[in-house]
């Protein structure tokens, strides 16, 4: 219910900001493969349906782990804010984030420093939904909120 229910407000262009497990619960697939040692005999893994508001899939578990404070900044005008505007925060995941089409990927963010989702990139785009592996600092950028609420309320997203 809660996959239809989200999917339904993303097509109602309600906005969507996702970090890090709220980008995999927007994909469409979760592969899970337990990291061994940790647990695995817990859980076998698996493929579970998501949300579907991203094409593509996560896959959780690899066994790269990736720790980075993070800085990096606008690309472009999007929910969050303005071109050119810097930001800080974190990355920590166990995770791949597989696009059908990654080239053609709208990202939001230019990594400065961290990995991002694909060759310092982050922050997919796509309609009034933006979703990242990188948990944002909001007092590292403070027309966060701000841009936020007026894209919410106006439902302009650039």
């Amino acid at each position: 219910q809660m996959l239809d229910d989200l999917r339904d407000f993303y097509e109602g262009y309600g906005v969507i900001y996702a970090e890090c497990g709220g980008l995999m619960y927007l994909m469409e697939q979760l592969e899970y493969k337990p990291l061994r040692g940790r647990g695995a005999e817990l859980h076998k893994g698996g493929s579970f349906e998501m949300c579907g508001v991203i094409k593509g899939l996560a896959r959780m578990g690899g066994e790269k782990r990736v720790i980075n404070y993070v800085e990096g900044e606008f690309r472009k005008d999007c929910i969050l804010g303005k071109k050119g505007s810097r930001f800080k925060g974190h990355e920590f995941h166990h995770s791949k984030i597989l696009l059908e089409d990654m080239a053609n990927v709208d990202f939001a963010y230019k990594i400065l420093r961290g990995e991002g989702i694909k060759d310092g990139m982050d922050g997919i785009i796509t309609k009034n939904c933006l979703a990242s592996f990188v948990h944002l600092h909001a007092a590292s950028y403070t027309g966060f909120a701000e841009s936020f609420v007026r894209s919410a309320r106006t439902k302009v997203f650039v």
